[in-house]
């Protein structure tokens, strides 16, 4: 569903369903930088805030962290 969610908003193609493989991480953090993260929190692995921002802007999933 993360992975649906970053293609929704990011260019992110060929990555391995059901897995976080390389693709996955990178788009993850194009992400993230597009939402102001900066240096290492643009890490490529999800957060709260990330997981929380990509939930309320593509309507795919829901967190209750």
């Amino acid at each position: 569903t993360i992975q649906l969610a970053l293609a929704t908003v990011t260019d992110l193609r060929g990555a391995e369903p059901g897995k976080w493989d390389a693709s996955t991480a990178a788009a993850c953090a194009r992400y993230q930088r597009g939402i102001g993260f900066v240096g290492k929190d643009a890490s490529g692995l999800p957060n709260v805030q990330t997981l929380k921002r990509l939930a309320r802007e593509t309507g795919l999933f829901t967190l209750d962290a």
